[in-house]
């Protein structure tokens, strides 16, 4: 998908690079606006209607913006060849919101054949898409279904629909290993483990205060002691924790977490990206997780007041985006 959207580039504009920004650009817009409808439909829905109901288009809103117009988000849409990145953001927001859409209609079928249809288009432009299904799965438990057994019952050929489109990814990442991901490459996947205990704390402290963003972070560095990166560890043992707990107390926030571990799964765990142990776009949907937590938390703190902190925080970050650009 990602080679063909650039081979209509080219042959719209040939090399001229403003055509492949706007199509970056628009791609994110329609990310940002698909972000929307999940959080402001996730909202309104029975578990969290009575509590959220009132302000939800509020608070989707603010998600939407600060997640569109935050700087950590420049990499993913200013540099062309990152395309891969937002454009599989949209087609896994777009594979969340049509099954939303399709669990709240009379023709769920066709919003479940959509489902199906992005998640396939997302497969094939990046290999993170591989976590969509499960995604997918954890929200229909938390908040259609009630659980695990009666969310296959209730939609079990969505799930084969989807599961069908890891067939697609399987072919594409045949010889994965020329393209500097993978096992074989010099980079043990312990070492590779550990680089990424330290990587994922400071993907969380820069979607928090992002400051001292860096477009190339430099390759793999294997680290000598764990001492190292014990603390950094401890904290994402920690934080992973609390998450499994959350999804069994309190469905909704434990999803959340759940989201910022499962999608950074891929690329910073144990499977080694040669030469690149770090880079900003891979947070493109986890900062997903980190605003709309940070959103509800300061709506609890301040109810409509916090309409005021989300604005400034909007023109901010916009302000540190285009002078990142």
């Amino acid at each position: 998908m990602v080679n063909f959207s650039l081979a209509v580039n080219y042959a719209l504009e040939g090399t001229v690079v403003w055509g492949y920004h706007a199509v970056n650009l628009a791609i994110h817009i329609l990310a940002g606006l698909a972000l929307y409808g999940i959080v402001r439909r996730t909202l309104l829905s029975p578990v969290l209607r009575e509590q959220f109901g009132a302000c939800a288009m509020r608070l989707a809103l603010a998600v939407a913006v600060l997640w569109t117009v935050h700087p950590l988000q420049t990499e993913a849409v200013t540099y062309i060849s990152e395309r891969c990145e937002s454009l599989m953001g949209l087609f896994y927001l777009l594979t969340l919101y049509c099954f939303i859409r399709g669990t709240d209609t009379q023709k769920s079928s066709w919003w479940f054949a959509l489902s199906v249809v992005a998640c396939l288009l997302g497969m094939a432009s990046k290999e993170v898409m591989v976590t969509a299904p499960v995604m997918v799965l954890l929200y229909d438990r938390t908040f259609i279904s009630g659980s695990f057994r009666e969310a296959w019952t209730q939609h079990r050929p969505l799930y084969l629909g989807l599961a069908s489109t890891w067939v697609l990814l399987g072919c594409l990442m045949a010889g994965l290993h020329y393209r500097g991901a993978g096992y074989g490459l010099g980079i043990p996947w312990w070492a590779y483990a550990l680089i990424e205990c330290r990587v994922v704390v400071r993907y969380l402290w820069l979607a928090i205060w992002p400051h001292l963003l860096v477009f190339d972070y430099g390759e793999f560095v294997a680290t000598r002691h764990f001492a190292e990166v014990a603390p950094y560890a401890l904290a994402l043992v920690v934080l992973a924790a609390s998450v499994l707990i959350e999804l069994r107390r309190r469905p909704a926030i434990g999803l959340i977490g759940a989201w910022f571990f499962v999608i950074l799964a891929p690329t910073s765990s144990v499977v080694p990206v040669e030469g690149q142990p770090m880079a900003e776009h891979r947070m493109y949907l986890p900062l997903v997780a980190v605003v709309t937590l940070t959103v509800i938390g300061i709506d609890k703190l301040w109810g409509r007041r916090s309409t005021a902190v989300f604005l400034a925080a909007a023109v901010g970050f916009g302000l540190l985006t285009a002078r990142r650009e």
